[in-house]
């Protein structure tokens, strides 16, 4: 399938927020507390968007299918999130994905590789050769997916959501120029 990917902007926050808030409950399923799950808003998504849009530093591709329908999106930019074990004065990680969902009809589809393929190539240009990503860590598709893509599990982290201690999984790739072809 065919995608277009294009930087986001604030007229996408209706979609950005839609597809978040379908991304949470499509992706975490039985790994985070239904009834939280069961309480997420496409509205609630579209609060923090208002909030992330405008940020200078990070950039979000929006992809569409070939009928021009939101098809998932991708958000990254300098590290924001520590990675275990990473010296502040030489970090071996520079930049990191924020954010990667994905309608489920496009899973498997090839576009999440597009997204790797685009923002390891936005990165480069700000001069970022190395990046990390949080996950889930009970998400075994997507940890698949990363694994598959070259990532490295460098380190993990307990976070509380809806009442319930998660894992997350860090992946960090040193070099992404592989990712880029």
């Amino acid at each position: 399938m065919t995608y277009n990917l294009r930087i986001a902007n604030e007229n996408d926050i209706p979609a950005l927020a839609e597809l978040h808030c379908q991304g949470w409950v499509d992706s975490y399923e039985d790994l985070i507390p239904q009834d939280y799950l069961d309480g997420l808003t496409a509205e609630s998504f579209a609060e923090k968007w208002q909030k992330w849009m405008p940020d200078d530093i990070s950039t979000t591709l929006m992809a569409e299918d070939e009928n021009g329908n939101p098809a998932g999106f991708c958000m990254f930019g300098p590290l924001k999130t520590p990675v275990p074990g990473q010296s502040s004065i030489r970090p071996i990680y520079s930049a990191e994905i924020y954010a990667i969902y994905l309608s489920k009809d496009h899973w498997g589809k090839g576009l999440a590789q597009q997204f790797f393929h685009e923002s390891a190539k936005a990165l480069k240009e700000q001069k970022h050769y190395s990046m990390a990503l949080w996950v889930v860590g009970g998400n075994k598709r997507a940890c698949k997916f990363y694994d598959k893509m070259g990532g490295q599990r460098i380190g993990k982290k307990v976070v509380e959501i809806g009442g319930r201690n998660v894992k997350e999984a860090c992946f960090g790739w040193r070099d992404t120029a592989p990712l880029i072809g």
